[in-house]
């Protein structure tokens, strides 16, 4: 199970403030398994790889490229710690990537130096892997990054461009390992990104079928209609900032279509469904007018502001059932 901190809304604190970056021994933070180095803390990247605690706005500096001096960074060198292998195991036979036809590869995309018997102590987990993250992740001694969006997409070309090779130059320097989970991170029941959202909305939920084979999205369902400005209300809450509204339906909302990241093609399938609105990431030029025309809402709050709740589920699992050190990575993306 999810735990209810994980479901509340992304960004949401679970240390207090001055925690992040720091050690449980320093802090007096006990992790999952009560050792003195678990848990997890929130922070976010500046742009030059350096984490600002949320809370306290204090700033450990990067270290240039690669791993800061001594194996786990700034954790501590008792922290409890995972073999990589049982790790991706568990992520594997939870998520069941091979049922998916997805857009990229499914979890591990870099190896760590040490093979699937490398020593894990602290998980990063970013929606993307850009350098931002990465860099961030290599600050505080990271041994495996996690993200929804990985470095590697089917079309893209074969030879490393400089973006690409900067990026796996954090990875390499720091003897850091990179999973990513697309598809099957949306469509988890437990920790996806779609179901997270629905509940973060005071929803309950069904798979729905017009989002794919095996489904991606859900229904979310209200007993009673939600008028669409509390809706929005919600969803604001929830994603932050304010999303965009392309209004057509109903004044209030009972059946709702959701679909993270770029789904805003699916209008049409959520009308043809009966449903009253579809909420996704991002839109499309002429998302405005078939919501019109269709007699749907569309609500549009952001690719990756939809999307940051499935991978933290996945670090506090890892956190919760291996003992590991969980830190959250937001680069705060408007898109």
């Amino acid at each position: 199970m999810v735990s209810g901190a994980v479901a509340a809304k992304a960004g949401e604190r679970l240390v207090g403030p001055g925690e992040a970056g720091r050690c449980g021994a320093e802090t007096g933070i006990g992790g999952p398994s009560g050792a003195a180095c678990g848990g997890r803390a929130d922070l976010r990247a500046d742009g030059d790889g350096a984490m600002i605690d949320a809370g306290t706005a204090a700033v450990t500096p990067a270290h240039p490229r690669g791993r800061p001096p001594g194996r786990g960074g700034p954790a501590c060198h008792d922290a409890p710690m995972a073999r990589l292998g049982d790790l991706l195991d568990d992520l594997d036979d939870l998520l069941v990537p091979g049922t998916f036809r997805d857009y990229g590869p499914n979890g591990l995309q870099v190896p760590h130096p040490d093979g699937a018997d490398a020593e894990v102590r602290t998980v990063v987990t970013a929606v993307s892997a850009d350098l931002e993250a990465l860099e961030a992740a290599a600050a505080v001694g990271a041994d495996l990054v996690l993200v929804h969006h990985g470095l590697f997409w089917d079309g893209a070309p074969r030879e490393l461009d400089p973006v690409a090779a900067g990026r796996l130059r954090v990875l390499l320097a720091g003897g850091i390992a990179l999973a990513a989970y697309h598809l099957p991170l949306d469509g988890h029941a437990e920790v996806g990104n779609n179901a997270l959202l629905a509940s973060a909305l005071g929803a309950t939920w069904t798979p729905w079928a017009g989002s794919g084979s095996p489904p991606v999205g859900v229904v979310a369902t209200w007993e009673t209609p939600v008028p669409v400005d509390e809706l929005l209300d919600r969803v604001a809450t929830a994603t932050q900032p304010r999303p965009l509204h392309f209004p057509g339906g109903p004044d209030a909302v009972r059946r709702l279509a959701i679909v993270s990241g770029a789904a805003a093609g699916m209008v049409a399938d959520a009308a043809a469904d009966g449903l009253d609105g579809l909420l996704t990431g991002e839109p499309r030029e002429q998302t405005r007018g078939l919501a019109r025309e269709h007699g749907i809402h569309a609500i549009c709050a952001g690719h990756h502001a939809t999307e940051t709740r499935g991978v933290q589920a996945l670090g506090e699992r890892l956190a919760e059932r291996f003992g590991v050190t969980h830190r959250w990575v937001d680069t705060a993306n408007p898109i």
